[in-house]
């Protein structure tokens, strides 16, 4: 089951920024969010009471009308949580590659038939420790008492711990340049990280894919298509 979702670029010059920033946006306060009561009701019941077969939802509009918010507040509705196995969230856009998109929805559903566990490796390790420290010393005031602060905390947790610890902090930075800035240095060192993905073909990504999801509810949102 697939919830579309047609949503706006922000207003952000540098193109790669607003990749970033849209791909990474699932974080919103939902104390913040208000209204689309009826809305939430009516798609999570059509969510939760439809169809056992494989079915797609879309949420249209004109840019700028909530739908991404809407999309997320249905995303972690409780009932919806409990219902479905898995549940993943990729953003499209206008460019897209579908290896991109399988590999982005592979990342999210574990365990991982024929794929090695992401295991960051020595060298990346080191790197990626380093950068954020010449970041955090370059931002002090805004990253003060925060989880780079002190990165012998970050050094003793395990691979998988690290990568959700950072990207949790850094979905939660309130100032969105800094925020851009620390996900893209992330990113390239995760990217970078990946071993025996990249030589799958697209029918190899949709049969893995198959295997993760078979005999399991999903959810899966297809942002700003």
């Amino acid at each position: 089951m697939k919830l579309a979702v047609d949503s706006v670029l922000c207003s952000i010059k540098d193109a790669e920024a607003k990749e970033i920033l849209h791909r990474r946006r699932s974080y919103v306060e939902e104390d913040d969010v208000v209204g689309f009561s009826h809305d939430t009701e009516a798609l999570v019941k059509q969510l939760i009471d439809g169809s056992l077969r494989r079915n797609v939802v879309s949420i249209i509009g004109m840019g700028g009308l909530g739908k991404t918010t809407l999309a997320r507040k249905i995303y972690n509705n409780n009932d919806v949580k409990n219902y479905f196995d898995f549940r993943g969230w990729a953003y499209v856009s206008q460019e897209y590659r579908v290896k991109d998109l399988l590999l982005e929805i592979l990342k999210g559903v574990t365990p991982l038939p024929k794929l090695k566990k992401s295991i960051l490796k020595a060298e990346l390790k080191e790197e990626l420790l380093q950068g954020l420290e010449v970041k955090y010393n370059s931002n002090k005031d805004k990253l003060k008492g925060t989880l780079i602060e002190d990165l012998k905390g970050i050094k003793e947790m395990n691979d998988e711990e690290i990568k959700k610890a950072l990207f949790e902090f850094l979905e939660s930075i309130k100032d969105e340049s800094l925020k851009i800035l620390l996900l893209h240095f992330a990113d390239e060192i995760y990217k970078r990280n990946v071993e025996g993905w990249e030589d799958m073909n697209d029918d190899e990504f949709k049969s893995v894919l198959i295997k993760c999801l078979k005999d399991k509810r999903y959810l899966h949102i297809m942002d700003d298509i």
